[in-house]
């Protein structure tokens, strides 16, 4: 069986493709608690970029400081989430007897938060396209 690029230890653009299709490398390095900072480091740093670049393209709708109010707006939302979401994993998990420690769970959620952040740049243009051709002609 032929082994995939290794696992990012900064960010890169394989830390987002170990989260959308090497689930199973990437669970088995959060359970080893391998470089977990680096890791956590790399799935933060990309998913705020891409919730920043989706937040611009939302922003230059209404234009002017919207863009770079949705810019900032839109990572810091997921890192809410993050917050939320993992303390109450960890103590979820804690109650069930999971053996996750809370870095571990952080890991989780952060890489749930990847995937939602790419989904988001992943309609980055055709919300881009959509605003350009037919928002000035057309209520949606």
């Amino acid at each position: 069986m032929a082994q995939g690029p290794p696992l990012a230890a900064s960010w890169s653009w394989s830390v987002v493709h170990s989260c959308l299709v090497e689930r199973e490398a990437l669970f088995a390095r959060m359970r080893e608690g391998r470089d977990l900072p680096r890791l956590m480091g790399g799935m933060a740093a990309a998913s705020a970029l891409f919730a920043a670049l989706y937040g611009v393209t939302v922003g230059i709708y209404a234009g002017g400081w919207q863009v770079v109010y949705n810019a900032i707006k839109f990572p810091l939302l997921l890192l809410a989430t993050l917050a939320l979401c993992a303390l109450a994993l960890y103590m979820l998990n804690s109650l069930v007897g999971a053996r996750l420690s809370l870095s571990q769970t952080v890991a989780v959620v952060l890489g749930a938060i990847l995937v939602t952040a790419t989904l988001l740049l992943s309609l980055t243009p055709p919300l881009g396209f959509i605003m350009l051709t037919s928002l000035r002609d057309y209520q949606l």
